[in-house]
């Protein structure tokens, strides 16, 4: 216990990190590890020393594990957690860990998740990334790209989209996208995207911080196609009595660690039991969890948790969504002729859309498992 620890603050003060929040917190992430999750944060620790040692591009972390501090130390998220309000402590619960490989270069990686898998017990997946194919054949004409040197917030980011959305991560649409063709007629037709209607929409508009591009990403999954339209000219006004953990997305409930913070702020539950209950009642609202409701004093509140319970989004998804959109963009903006054209190359060569990614269609089946 006292090593990984040891390990971990060291990595976050070498990472800048210096607020004692994120020290408590990584020490509580910590104390909820099983013996198996600290095999597994060593697995990937050896996973991630050979993806260095060998140049080949890993991507940032996916799903609850993008939310560690532990991990963010190791270097597997490429961000700090605490500054996009994820929840360290999920990672402690989660039975699966997700991470992106070159789409070329993926072999040895993916046996040594597959390896770690079988030692823990843990589901630990490498999926095969064409964007870091792209990445890889970009860094030999341009040199390599410190993402992580620009701010979040530089206008060349954010108004990226005015100038067209072919190459924006997310922003752009295609029909043959994997999940889209894999998905029911039904969330077909309500997911349908038309890239002119989108290109007019971010030439008449522009995100205002991660944030914005995070619900707008958010809303453009769920099919919410009202609300994304409506979002920028949404404020906080709009929204009298907004919860303060709604703050940052102008008192819209679309994230799930949001939904989270809200059950266990006011019923007193901790973080993981609020998960767990989520869980239970998204798959079936009559479960015997959704009692938890009854102590939620505030009716409005009761009734948007309720409501929401079954569409609430991860925020960590859109947050690697997020790290995805500024890479492409800062490309995009320096090096156009370059980027598009290697980027054409790639899906001409693979027959895939280039932003395509790594997910599990269902309980058994993997796709584009490295």
């Amino acid at each position: 216990m006292e090593n990984i620890i040891d390990i971990s603050e060291n990595n976050l003060k070498r990472k800048g990190v210096v607020d004692e929040r994120a020290f408590l917190q990584m020490r509580e992430e910590i104390s909820l590890y099983s013996h198996e999750k600290k095999q597994v944060v060593t697995g990937l620790r050896e996973i991630i020393e050979y993806a260095k040692k060998e140049n080949i591009l890993l991507g940032p972390g996916r799903g609850n594990s993008a939310g560690s501090l532990v991990l963010f130390g190791e270097g597997y998220s490429k961000r700090n957690p605490m500054d996009y309000g994820l929840l360290p402590e999920l990672f402690s619960a989660s039975k699966i860990v997700w991470l992106d490989v070159e789409y070329s270069r993926y072999r040895e990686i993916g046996q040594m998740c597959d390896e770690l898998t079988q030692k823990t017990g843990v589901e630990v997946i490498a999926f095969r990334s064409p964007l870091l194919d792209i990445f890889k054949s970009l860094e030999k004409q341009i040199g390599k790209v410190e993402f992580n040197s620009f701010s979040d917030y530089d206008p060349m980011i954010l108004q990226a989209p005015k100038n067209g959305t072919r190459g924006l991560f997310w922003l752009e649409w295609s029909p043959n996208f994997h999940a889209h063709q894999n998905s029911s007629l039904e969330w077909q037709e309500k997911s349908q995207w038309k890239n002119e209607e989108l290109e007019k929409f971010f030439k008449e508009n522009s995100f205002q911080g991660p944030m914005d591009y995070m619900v707008q990403d958010c809303l453009m999954s769920l099919g919410m196609r009202k609300e994304f339209f409506a979002y920028p000219h949404r404020t906080v006004a709009d929204c009298p009595g907004t919860l303060p953990e709604l703050k940052d997305t102008k008192g819209m409930l679309v994230f799930r660690e949001d939904w989270l913070k809200i059950l266990a702020r006011t019923t007193g539950v901790s973080i993981l039991e609020a998960s767990r209950m989520h869980r239970a009642i998204a798959n079936d609202e009559k479960a015997a969890e959704a009692t938890v409701f009854e102590k939620v004093e505030d009716p409005e509140v009761r009734a948007l948790l309720r409501s929401t319970c079954k569409t609430v989004y991860s925020k960590a998804h859109a947050v690697n969504g997020w790290l995805q959109y500024k890479q492409t963009a800062i490309l995009k903006s320096l090096w156009p002729k370059e980027y598009l054209a290697t980027l054409d190359a790639w899906e001409k060569e693979h027959g895939l859309v280039w932003f395509e990614f790594g997910y599990k269609p269902s309980p058994t089946e993997f796709y584009l498992k490295a």
